[in-house]
């Protein structure tokens, strides 16, 4: 089994959020925002995204649902002033709030979010047990978690395979980030035992691709 190798949890230089932005990923956004949006309570009306990165998806959550004020959780500076702009550019700033606060432990109220989602951030989470609990923290009663993030490959001959296959169209920069999030990434049966720790034993978690995972957890309150 690829030893996980971790990557630093903060990507906080400039270069790396001007490279993060400019990934072509409008694509698999979309998909994420439709896939909590199948199981999503339809009255939802508060939202957070852990790990907002550029706002990508907090904008297209707002596009999607008008009805949802959407807080964008994140701690790198050059990432906010990259995702304060794209908000101003989707002319979206009363409709998204941007936190700058540690994922891990927000400081906001708990149980305040119909919806707690993040994408492709607990590869980046050295002891993602706390983001897991986290989120149950913040998710109301009757209110839906989602995650979705990369899976590590069981070897390098793999972790080159998905790299090439995913990554061929991007820049040096751009690979070189694909490959290390891979290496950082979680096994599947790592989740779950993150997860049963967080105290989400009644998760769904499951393979979606060849290179990604997802978390559904719906709170009845009784958890």
């Amino acid at each position: 089994m690829l030893a996980r190798i971790l990557e630093p949890e903060i990507m906080d230089t400039e270069e790396d959020a001007i490279q993060y932005n400019s990934i072509p990923n409008n694509d698999v956004n979309l998909a994420f925002v439709e896939e909590v949006l199948k199981f999503s309570p339809v009255n939802a009306s508060r939202l957070v995204d852990l790990g907002s990165g550029p706002a990508h998806i907090p904008i297209l959550f707002a596009l999607k649902r008008p009805q949802i004020l959407i807080t964008a959780v994140e701690l790198a500076e050059n990432m906010i002033a990259i995702a304060q702009q794209n908000i101003k550019n989707a002319k979206m700033e009363d409709r998204i709030i941007i936190k700058k606060q540690d994922i891990k432990h927000t400081m906001l109220e708990q149980k305040s979010f119909d919806i707690v989602i993040s994408n492709s951030c607990i590869h980046h989470i050295h002891n993602p047990i706390e983001l897991f609990a986290e989120a149950k923290r913040l998710v109301s009663n009757g209110g839906a978690i989602y995650f979705k993030d990369l899976l590590r490959p069981k070897s390098l001959p793999e972790l080159e395979h998905l790299v090439n296959k995913y990554a061929h169209d991007v820049n040096d920069y751009q690979r070189i980030l694909f490959r290390n999030s891979l290496h950082a990434a979680l096994t599947l049966d790592e989740v779950k035992e993150n997860v049963e720790a967080a105290g989400l034993a009644n998760a769904e978690i499951k393979q979606t691709s060849d290179r990604h995972w997802s978390l559904i957890y719906n709170n009845n309150g009784k958890s």
